[in-house]
Parts: C-alpha cells; structure tokens; sequence
C-alpha cells in the first residue's frame, strides 16, 4: 500500500470506533467560573433536570470575557472524559464550531453530520457566536437535533447581555436578581434577535444562563487561579508549591494594569458597578499582566527546589512586585518587579 491508501485505511478504522457515552456521575456537577453562581446553577439544574430522552439546548449569555466558553468546556468534559480516561475503544463526542468562521450551510451540514454520529450516544456541539448564524440556518439546526436524544447544544451568544445589565444596574449583584424575570426578559430579547416564520428559537431553549461582567473581586480570584494551576504543574519538582498574595493579585489588576467601566446612577450621580472592559481576557495567555508573571517567574525562580515554596509578592512601600524563595516561614527576596503595564 502506498501512504493516501495507509492514511485513509487508518481513517476508516478510526471511525468504525463507537461513540464515547456522557459520563454523569450521579447527576451531580461541581463546576467553578470566578463570579458566576448564577449561570452554573441555572447549567447544573438543567442537567440534572434532564432525562436524556431528548436534546438538550442551552443557551450561556453575556458579554465578553465571562467565562462562557470556559463552562462551555466544561459541559463537553461529560462526554471527553470517557474518551480521556478510557481504552481507545471510543471515539470523543465533542465538536466545538465558531459561527464567524463558517459559513452557515457548512455550520448546519458539520453539526448534522455530528449528531448523526454521536447523538444517540452521547455528544456535545458547542457553538460560539451563535447569533452570528442566520436565523433560518440556526432554526434548521435546533430541529434537526430534535431527532437525537443524548446530545447537548450549547450557544455561546451576546444576546441577552442588555436584559442582564439593565437587571444589574437595578439590583447592583446578580444574586439579587428574580430569577424568573431575568429569564423572561432574556428569552425575549432572543425572541427579538432569532424570531423567524413566526416561530420563535426560544421554545427550543431549555435553558439560558446569564453571565455577569467581570469585576476586580472576580480578576483576583481568577488570577490566584491561574497560579495554583501554574503551580501543580511543577509542584514537587521545581518547588514545593507557589503562592501569590492578596496583595499582588491587587496591584496586578487595578485601574493602572485594566481598563475598567463604571456604571453611574443618573440621578444620585452614584457608582452602580464597576467591571473589566474585556472581562477576564485580560488575564488569558500572551497578556500583559500573565507576561510579567511568568517571566518573573522564570527569571526569579531558577532553583530547583522542591522543598521550598516560590512566593509572588507586593511592596507596598515602593509599589513593587517580590519574588522569594520561602521555607516555613523564613523567605529570602530574589527579584523585584514593576506592576505597571
């Protein structure tokens, strides 16, 4: 045989590989998106609501930066997982499409061709910028899922942010929100966006999850994240663990590091809120803060020491970063850093 025929060989048996099943342990999902209770406990009761003998479509709203493709992952692990952890006996049920890089015939022909295969079984279709498809073509699309019962679509859209801001400059917190009105008023405005032959998309939804705008409470615990991660990647081999401080994540995401907008009663002339212009992305890989990060890291941080503890720092006094090696509670400084982007 010559290589095309070995390739598309290897092709076919790929694909006589079952479909991996969705994996829901006990009906229960313990997800954690920094500021966004609301929008995993409206996923996570729509799940465990769900019976698994029909579709289900759920919808994540909000503007950018929030952590909806973040959770959006973290649904398609139901079925990942399986093909993770398992024996190569399955294949991986998860197709993620973004509606800006496709056209929309191609959008709905992919994510048929999906469900045909894995919807049955278990599979999860993640579409980003979901309102970026036509109408008709997204209409096409949800009832050509109806077909399939172990299959979960999930729309990453836009529509619905003005209902959840016009709700938060009211209550100030999304936790203060009804439920119930927020949620009506968001299935409107997707009526508004997506009605079409006078059949509204949003009797397909089962669910929409609202996601809030990013603060700085919510950047802090978003980067103390971030380094827990960097940590247990090199815990035990290049140090014991590595920490940073409150007072670092502080400094690293104030006004002068991240654009912030400010929400002002017209009246009182009071501040309602205050959120990250581009959510959590300032915080993502390639950033400006991440960057001076990690390359303190690297340069302050050249040890191997798997018994000491690498300590991300703020002096006040000064207004600097400190890198230090510590152990117990005995630290010595190796570097100082500027915060300021």
């Amino acid at each position: 045989r010559n290589m095309r025929q070995e390739l598309s060989h290897a092709y076919d048996e790929w694909t006589r590989l079952p479909p991996c099943p969705l994996v829901i342990v006990n009906n229960t999902i313990n997800w954690n998106i920094a500021g966004q209770a609301r929008a995993v406990s409206v996923i996570n009761d729509a799940i465990q609501a769900w019976t698994q003998q029909s579709p289900l479509v759920l919808f994540l709203s909000g503007t950018v930066g929030t952590g909806k493709l973040e959770l959006a992952r973290q649904i398609g692990l139901l079925v990942a997982v399986a093909a993770s952890t398992g024996d190569g006996t399955c294949t991986d049920g998860v197709l993620e499409l973004d509606a800006f890089q496709q056209e929309n015939d191609l959008l709905v022909h992919n994510i048929g061709m999906h469900a045909v295969r894995h919807g049955d079984h278990g599979a999860v279709v993640i579409l980003r910028h979901a309102d970026a498809m036509s109408t008709r073509h997204f209409l096409q699309v949800l009832k050509s899922l109806q077909q399939h019962q172990k299959l979960i679509f999930v729309g990453i859209t836009g529509i619905g942010t003005r209902s959840i801001h016009q709700h938060l400059k009211r209550y100030k917190h999304m936790k203060h929100i009804p439920k119930m009105q927020l949620d009506m008023d968001i299935r409107d405005e997707v009526d508004e966006h997506l009605f079409f032959a006078h059949e509204p998309v949003e009797t397909y939804l089962h669910a929409i999850a609202p996601f809030s705008p990013i603060g700085h409470a919510e950047l802090q615990e978003i980067l103390q994240l971030a380094i827990e991660k960097i940590s247990r990647q090199e815990q035990g081999i290049r140090w014991k663990s590595l920490v940073i401080t409150k007072e670092l994540t502080e400094a690293l995401v104030s006004p002068s590091n991240v654009e912030y907008l400010e929400w002002k009663d017209k009246t009182t002339g009071e501040t309602v809120l205050v959120f990250s212009a581009t959510g959590a992305h300032v915080l993502e890989e390639g950033s400006p803060i991440m960057n001076t990060i990690t390359s303190q890291i690297q340069q302050c941080l050249t040890d191997v020491a798997p018994d000491r503890v690498g300590k991300l720092d703020f002096d006040k006094s000064i207004g600097q970063g400190v890198v230090s090696w510590c152990v117990g509670t005995s630290c010595f400084e190796t570097c100082r850093f500027l915060i300021s982007s």
